[in-house]
């Protein structure tokens, strides 16, 4: 059977009201968007029953399918996005059978399936649309298919359906991912892929919190019959051609994306992708990086693009579990949810807020360090997150910075009365920099040969202006930069 047949392929259709269903209550904006949008949806909460070479399983997850409730929710009540223009394939566990779902085949995210409204995504969407493609459910690793590209000990990263238990069942590979993407891009599809999964960490951890993902490598070989979404040598061509450098893991956002394309993918390589009871009421658990970028969709901030979206996502991510940081890789000076341009600013981001155990005054984190080249005493101005406009009108906080880390750093923290409270995701301007630009090099002496040596380096030193010797390496950071 043809991987491009449209046999078997999801339709789209309006989701019923059940009691997975807990998106919040959305208000309609004033107008639908400028330019269509297309999406398809993939949430897998009940896998088939599975057993991997090592012994491990794909367990059946808790949030999945509702953080693709709470995006349809989204799109269609606040971008107004036609209900036929959403396919939608989804796992829901049995309340009389955890291992079995309760939808019907043709709306089961199996691999056929995933493949089928792929396809079918892209002979709906017409050239110059915008395409959303949102996974939530297990990432996996499996033996590479391809050896001629990752070598013979490689491993192919990507999605796994609903039905990888089955005798037939198949991952749904990095390549063939980005082979879509390129043959969207080529159409002249404007895409956007969100993947809230991960590869590795425990099935869960607790009652709260689980993972989406496994510690694995599947070695299960392609059956006969079983067929890719094009043939080995297109996938290896087209992979090569996005990812010059060598392969890049799925879940570090690492399907090579064309030009045109976003991907905002859960966490980084050897991170785990989090879902978590954030309803502490009903209990009901969200992917962490769906939560909290349906959270930011609906700041509606004019003008927003990616890289905006982005750094109030991460910054609410990681602040609450340190271990997930989610990327960003491709077009991400695009405006979200459109096909226009928006030039990015100068900033860092609030990290996390808390206050200081000895004084009880508020600090925060910034994204931030001594990598560039900031000293202890710079200030920063605090603004909104999604800020276009940085006056001093705008601006809620001043920070000074007083412990510097390589790439992050902690700030005092002076809120400026009657603004609003600072939170992670706001911005940090440098105001006044402290920055030093001379260098300070410390020379060590290590026996009698190297003394000749150290006394014409020391003459080389003198006058230069940039570089001055230091007497001793400082036991902590305190301001300056040794070399």
């Amino acid at each position: 059977m043809s991987a491009a047949s449209s046999k078997g392929a999801a339709k789209a259709k309006t989701p019923k009201a059940s009691a997975d269903t807990k998106s919040p209550k959305v208000t309609e904006r004033d107008k639908t968007l400028e330019t269509p949008l297309y999406a398809l949806l993939i949430g897998i909460n009940c896998y088939l029953p599975n057993k991997l070479p090592d012994g491990g399983s794909y367990r059946s997850l808790k949030g999945c399918v509702r953080d693709i409730n709470l995006i349809e929710g989204f799109l269609r009540g606040e971008l107004n996005v036609p209900s036929e223009h959403i396919l939608k394939l989804t796992s829901t566990a049995s309340q009389q059978d955890s291992s079995k779902p309760t939808e019907s085949g043709d709306q089961l995210p199996t691999r056929q399936n995933i493949v089928n409204s792929l396809h079918q995504l892209g002979r709906m969407a017409p050239s110059g649309s915008l395409v959303y493609i949102h996974y939530s459910g297990h990432g996996g690793r499996a033996k590479t298919l391809f050896p001629q590209v990752k070598g013979e000990d490689g491993v192919d990263e990507g999605l796994v359906p609903t039905d990888i238990g089955t005798p037939h069942g198949q991952y749904v590979r990095d390549l063939e991912i980005a082979e879509i993407l390129q043959n969207f891009e080529s159409k002249g599809l404007v895409v956007t892929l969100v993947l809230d999964c991960c590869h590795s960490g425990g099935a869960t951890r607790g009652e709260e919190v689980g993972i989406r993902g496994i510690e694995s490598i599947d070695d299960k070989p392609l059956l006969p019959g079983q067929e890719l979404i094009a043939p080995l040598e297109t996938l290896a061509s087209t992979w090569k051609s996005l990812s010059p450098e060598g392969t890049r893991s799925l879940k570090a956002g690492g399907v090579p994306a064309p030009q045109g394309c976003v991907v905002l993918a859960a966490c980084r390589q050897n991170e785990s992708a989090y879902e978590y009871t954030f309803n502490r009421q009903n209990k009901d658990k969200n992917g962490a990086l769906t939560y909290w970028l349906v959270d930011t969709l609906r700041q509606q901030i004019p003008g927003q693009n990616y890289k905006d979206l982005y750094n109030r996502i991460h910054a609410r991510v990681h602040s609450q579990f340190r271990q997930q940081t989610p990327i960003l890789i491709g077009a991400e000076s695009r405006t979200v949810f459109g096909n226009e341009l928006a030039e990015g600013l100068h900033t860092a981001t609030v990290l996390q807020i808390k206050k200081d155990q000895d004084t009880g005054e508020p600090k925060i984190e910034i994204s931030v360090g001594q990598a560039y080249g900031i000293s202890r005493g710079a200030e920063f101005a605090i603004y909104p997150g999604g800020t276009r406009s940085l006056t001093k009108a705008n601006q809620v906080a001043i920070a000074r910075l007083s412990e510097r880390e390589a790439t992050e750093s902690w700030c005092t923290l002076t809120p400026i009365e009657g603004k609003e409270t600072v939170e992670p995701g706001d911005l940090a301007v440098l105001t006044s920099p402290q920055i030093d630009l001379v260098r300070q090099v410390v020379l060590i002496q290590e026996g009698a040969i190297a003394a000749e040596a150290l006394d014409r380096l020391k003459g080389a030193f003198a006058n230069n202006g940039w570089v001055e010797l230091a007497d001793e390496i400082p036991d902590e950071d305190d301001g300056d930069e040794i070399a």
